[in-house]
């Protein structure tokens, strides 16, 4: 399956390889592999229900007006690009440090922050659900700013 959106500096292209970031006017693709992404952290939380995709107070996927999915990287280093430019243009996704459980920085760890613009999907927000969930869980990361 291939599942394509845009996001705030460019395309996301998910397979089941992972997900790959493109610039707009770039040609080379960031690829995050599957097995380097721990979880997802889904803004606002989402949980499958009965009736469907729902957020956490009850409104269904069909009424978001916005979404933001936070890929929780084993190593964030893996993520950092090619080119000074790549890594210019990454500073979009606003990179982040996990914490570990004592609160302190997990120094392989981290975060990207991917826009989802809903109305560009290819697919249902449904099907788009249903496959984030089956190559990853969601999960919450919780931000201390």
């Amino acid at each position: 399956m291939l599942i394509k959106h845009r996001t705030q500096a460019g395309t996301a292209t998910y397979t089941d390889e992972g997900i790959a970031l493109r610039p707009r006017f770039g040609k080379q693709p960031l690829l995050l592999t599957w097995s380097n992404i721990d979880f997802i952290s889904p803004t606002p939380g989402l949980r499958r229900t009965d009736t469907g995709w729902t957020d956490f107070q009850g409104r269904p996927v069909a009424q978001l007006s916005r979404l933001v999915i936070e890929p929780a990287l084993r190593n964030r280093h893996l993520a950092r690009g090619d080119s000074w430019w790549q890594r210019l243009w990454l500073r979009r996704f606003e990179p982040g440090v996990l914490l570990d459980a004592d609160d302190q920085p997990a120094p392989q760890k981290g975060f990207l922050r991917i826009e989802v613009q809903l109305a560009s999907l290819s697919v249902s927000r449904a099907a788009f659900f249903d496959f984030l969930t089956t190559h990853r869980r969601f999960d919450l990361i919780v931000h201390s700013w």
